[in-house]
């Protein structure tokens, strides 16, 4: 039953045009995501080669696993501790998200456009530098919030 769930929630991505992102960490793996848990893809995210002035897109995908409509505020936020040689980048206000508060619907995954740049004439070469996209499910009351993170980590030429 399971496998059979995982298979149509794949079909379903690939059919809706996520073919090109890389949704599991191996390919020859085929990572079942749970169809009644909220999740995001992927957790962490590389980005090599990054000078001043360029960008790159982030590909970041939100599913709603909950049994009615939600809505997702999505932010940039510096990690809480990143692991050397990573340090916080510099310019969290660089990174755009582009829908910060979706909606979907039960079962639904969305693909959100995220670009992160760096400035033009900064020296930061060769320096590793880390920031999180924090998902945040809008209602949560008590002591506990849940917050999914995608970890980007940046490399510097």
């Amino acid at each position: 039953m399971f496998k059979l769930i995982g298979l149509l929630l794949i079909a379903a991505l690939a059919g809706a045009g996520f073919a090109a992102w890389n949704y599991w960490p191996d390919e020859d793996k085929v990572t079942v995501l749970p169809p009644d848990q909220t999740w995001i893809s992927p957790g962490k995210y590389h980005i090599e080669g990054l000078h001043p002035g360029a960008s790159a897109d982030i590909p970041v995908a939100v599913f709603n696993g909950n049994e009615e409509d939600t809505t997702f505020k999505i932010t940039v936020r510096q990690p809480d501790n990143p692991k050397p040689p990573y340090e916080p980048w510099p310019w969290p206000e660089s990174v755009v998200v582009s829908v910060p508060e979706p909606t979907l619907i039960p079962g639904e995954v969305k693909p959100i456009a995220i670009e992160l740049s760096m400035p033009e004439g900064v020296d930061y070469e060769e320096k590793s530098a880390e920031v999180w996209i924090s998902v945040i499910e809008q209602g949560q009351e008590g002591m506990v919030i849940t917050e999914l993170v995608t970890r980007v980590l940046i490399e510097t030429q």
